[in-house]
């Protein structure tokens, strides 16, 4: 079983009318990629809120779908999986939608930071910029619900993404796609100049992933339909506000990940307090840097990629293991860390009220970028130098990796 697989790509060219299709997407017909990658970013792409103690969120994936991938290169199903529920089939489409389809677009795009759209929608509306009465605090179904993601381009602009997933056909796939018009859509702004402004694309994406013996392949879908929601963001929005609200939300998910959960709560109810769902009711209230420092103290040190970080490696088993290239897998090791160097300015920042908006955040949040995407033959790593590191590492027995 080889770590990479291709997926057919169809870029929907007349969804985009008389507009100029982005020149990323020109000529992309193909997308090869690393499973292993792909499954470390919906784990991270799936962490929920802070509030609900996400300590498996960025795990599950990995368990849940590195074995049912069939050996061909083309992406696709074990055939046995035509006998799973219904439900489980519809989770797993939904995931690998999001996985496979958001890998897909950060390769051509080269996103820097990004949020769920919910979560970014409500952190807006706390800090009093979004107002729209059909927004409701649980966007989550129907054409008014947030798009899936909102995502930062190099250039520092917005893309709105629409993910949608299945394995009936590449026909159910472009049903699908349809109803995602409004929900791409669902964060606009009040004033028309800021669109120009502030935001490059809306898309509406997804995977059709086929089992064996289907008689069509796998597909991505991408497209841009017309807007046709009304706007609700507030016409006093700035760039740093919509830039730095965005890149406070990254930042979470990442914290989140590896172990920062009381920090990622504190950013949350001392910066956002109404978007906040505070389920936990009696937890001690404490400012972010006391929050920091609390899970600093709780959380371990390792080593990856030559340097020390701190956060979560915990050791996942395979009873039955995993046949890989090299050998037959029974553990796998999965880290997610912040680096000890990055601690420090944090701190720094944590102190500081609406940090966020401060031209220092920019700098340190520039950090938290993924740059570097890496393959051996124990580990898949994403990498932000300096900053943050996922790792996903198979091993053979606990004491030995691959080798012997």
């Amino acid at each position: 079983m080889t770590y990479s697989r291709s997926v057919f790509v169809s870029v929907r060219r007349h969804t985009w009318n008389r507009r100029a299709i982005p020149s990323a997407l020109s000529g992309f017909k193909t997308f090869t990629f690393d499973l292993d990658l792909m499954l470390l970013d919906l784990g991270r792409l799936t962490t929920a809120l802070p509030e609900l103690a996400p300590y498996t969120a960025p795990y599950w994936p990995i368990l849940r779908y590195l074995h049912i991938f069939s050996n061909s290169p083309a992406l696709e199903l074990q055939a046995e999986w035509k006998d799973v529920d219904f439900h489980q089939k519809t989770v797993a489409s939904d995931d690998l939608g999001v996985g496979v389809t958001i890998s897909a677009l950060k390769d051509r795009f080269h996103y820097t930071h990004w949020d769920d759209g919910a979560s970014y929608a409500r952190r807006l509306k706390a800090l009093g910029f979004l107002k729209s009465p059909k927004f409701s605090d649980s966007p989550k179904r129907g054409p008014n619900k947030s798009p899936d993601y909102v995502f930062l381009t190099p250039a520092k602009k917005l893309h709105f993404v629409e993910c949608k997933g299945t394995q009936t056909s590449r026909e159910a796939l472009i049903k699908a796609l349809g109803t995602a018009v409004g929900q791409k859509n669902s964060i606009a702004f009040a004033k028309a100049k800021h669109e120009k402004d502030f935001v490059d694309q809306r898309l509406a994406a997804g995977l059709f992933v086929a089992r064996q013996g289907m008689p069509k392949p796998s597909a991505i879908l991408i497209g841009d339909p017309e807007p046709i929601d009304p706007s609700f963001i507030s016409r006093e929005i700035s760039a740093r506000v919509l830039e730095g609200v965005l890149q406070v939300g990254h930042l979470s998910k990442l914290l989140t990940c590896a172990g920062f959960v009381r920090t990622a709560l504190a950013i949350d109810r001392n910066i956002f307090p109404t978007h906040s769902l505070n389920l936990e009711r009696g937890r001690e209230e404490i400012s972010i840097e006391a929050a920091f420092t609390l899970d600093q103290q709780s959380l371990d040190t390792f080593e990856a990629d030559g340097e020390k970080w701190i956060g979560r490696k915990i050791t996942l088993p395979l009873p039955e293991g995993i046949q890989r290239p090299e050998a037959r897998v029974r553990y796998l090791e999965v880290s997610y860390g912040l680096h000890k160097s990055i601690l420090p300015p944090l701190q720094e920042l944590f102190a500081k009220e609406r940090f966020f908006l401060l031209d220092e955040f920019q700098e340190t949040a520039a950090r938290f970028r993924d740059q570097e995407r890496k393959r051996s033959d124990e580990a898949a790593e994403i990498l932000s130098p300096k900053a943050f590191i996922a790792e996903l590492r198979s091993r053979t027995d606990l004491d030995r990796g691959l080798v012997g």
